[in-house]
């Protein structure tokens, strides 16, 4: 491998660079560069439940502050946008199933902030379509990921049943969607807390009913952690 390394050199999947032929295939979908760009930043005052960027003096953002959730609090990493959106689009429709070692690297220092010693990982569960299509399911990849640098367990407590994709909805529709579509996997043991784990922050919602599935299940707390927030 490392001769072919040599002979090819990889591709960054994002920046298109040649990477240095002495790193290993299998981790060689990002350059440097890139990688280092892709470290958590300098983090700010965020909204409390959501983690969305407000002005220092305010402790929660107006969503947050008319709206009850039940989640404790979401946090993620980057915005949604420039290399961390390009990183998402390759893993999640270019088929680079090992960028999710890279997503789980720039997530994985937010976990002890974020939960309480010990709280297992539970990713968001992908439609069975959507694991067809990309041969993966993305949040799964990501959390044992992130399992592996944390020491924390993964549990698949959630299922998705058939249902529309969510990014081709609207708000109060992506709401009754996600209700219709998300449950809990059989009558499991529930942990009293627990991390949720997705790749895209963006409305809330399906973060909210998983929340609120698991909460049903037996669980009292509910952190979720995403790569990127859109907003």
């Amino acid at each position: 491998m490392g001769l072919l390394n040599h002979l090819i050199p990889p591709i960054c999947c994002l920046c298109g660079d040649r990477r240095s032929p002495e790193i290993h295939l299998s981790e060689a979908l990002v350059c440097p560069t890139c990688r280092d760009a892709l470290a958590p930043p300098e983090y700010g005052n965020r909204c409390g439940t959501c983690s969305i960027p407000i002005p220092q003096f305010i402790g929660h953002c107006e969503r947050c502050r008319r709206e009850e959730f039940s989640f404790d609090r979401a946090f993620a990493v980057h915005r949604y946008s420039g290399l961390p959106a390009q990183l998402i689009a390759a893993f999640k429709f270019g088929g680079h199933r090992s960028l999710a070692r890279p997503i789980a690297a720039a997530m994985a220092p937010a976990v002890a902030a974020l939960a309480p010693p010990g709280a297992p990982l539970v990713p968001v569960p992908s439609q069975r379509k959507s694991v067809r299509r990309r041969g993966f399911a993305g949040a799964s990849l990501i959390a044992v990921e992130i399992a592996r640098a944390s020491g924390r367990p993964v549990l698949s407590l959630l299922r998705a049943a058939p249902g529309r994709s969510q990014k081709t909805l609207r708000y109060e529709e992506r709401r009754s969607n996600a209700l219709s579509t998300i449950e809990v996997a059989g009558t499991p043991s529930v942990p009293r807390e627990l991390i949720l784990v997705d790749d895209i922050f963006t409305t809330g919602i399906t973060a909210e009913t998983c929340a609120r599935r698991l909460l049903d299940a037996g669980a009292e707390h509910v952190f979720v952690l995403a790569f990127a927030l859109d907003y």
